[in-house]
């Protein structure tokens, strides 16, 4: 292709032009797929199988709820605590006053060594319910994991008098491994064995 003359001197410009053009263009692009590509890793994140769903409706709620809620079991049965965090806060995220959730998913915390968070899932549902037995069976495990025996121990007892029956899970939570050795547990533990056989 002939260029004349007097255009010559525009060809740096007009080269500098379409390398911006060409960048600029690249970019909404990249951008754009990225997009697209988190937005379907967040639907993958919140999928309710086949069902679909109204997002408006209060009971549609709950069901989601339930479904998380589920799916989390799944995972924390099978050992993968990560997964069952991301189910049961999304069962959260669809009833906040999912009180099995919270437990749940402190367990899950626990199962990871989040301490923290599971300390704080607890007290959230702490607000909730004061009263639930599994709160406080789930922060004797906080504590017996984070060595507070004692707290531990009340945190049992509470449980237990607001009608917590597990017994066998007493006996046998790896949790709860270091606070069994305690001479006050034991000590505890064998008065309530006694007055639970009459």
């Amino acid at each position: 292709m002939h260029i004349p003359p007097k255009y010559i001197k525009f060809t740096p410009i007009l080269l500098f032009v379409t390398a911006i053009l060409f960048i600029v263009g690249d970019q909404v692009q990249f951008d754009s797929s990225t997009h697209t590509r988190e937005k379907d890793e967040s639907m993958r994140d919140h999928s309710h199988g086949e069902e679909e769903i109204d997002h408006s409706n209060p009971e549609a709620q709950k069901r989601m709820g339930i479904f998380h809620y589920n799916e989390g079991n799944k995972f924390l049965n099978k050992g993968n605590w990560e997964e069952a965090v991301t189910h049961y806060r999304m069962a959260l995220h669809h009833n906040k006053n999912f009180e099995e959730a919270y437990v749940n998913l402190g367990t899950a915390y626990l199962s990871g060594k989040k301490f923290d968070e599971s300390r704080k899932t607890l007290s959230t549902l702490e607000k909730i319910n004061p009263s639930h037995p599994s709160l406080h069976y789930n922060l004797a495990c906080y504590h017996a994991l984070t060595g507070q025996d004692d707290s531990a121990l009340k945190a049992l007892q509470r449980a237990v008098e607001l009608g917590f029956k597990n017994f066998r899970s007493v006996e046998t939570d790896p949790d709860l491994e270091n606070l069994r050795s305690n001479p006050k547990f034991e000590k505890w533990w064998k008065t309530l064995q006694g007055t639970s056989k009459h």
